[in-house]
């Protein structure tokens, strides 16, 4: 048991989705590695998920090739 871990960290009613791919060490010989994940743990509103709180890791990606198509449309 991980007792400092904070994984897919969002609040009640809202989902937490991330695209890009995320590595999490729970022991020495045990690695999750996850990838295009949207869950929800509590407060769902029929059958949809609720407000979107993305990733960071998506962030990274997506702000450099948005900067670089900026860069080359000026």
């Amino acid at each position: 048991m991980k007792h400092a871990m904070m994984m897919f960290e969002t609040v009640v009613g809202h989902s937490f989705k991330c695209v890009s791919e995320q590595s999490i060490q729970l022991s020495a010989q045990l690695q999750m590695k996850t990838a295009n994940i949207h869950l929800q743990a509590f407060d769902f509103e029929g059958d949809r998920f609720g407000n979107v709180d993305e990733c960071l890791s998506d962030y990274t990606v997506v702000l450099p090739v948005v900067g670089a198509i900026v860069v080359i449309l000026c």
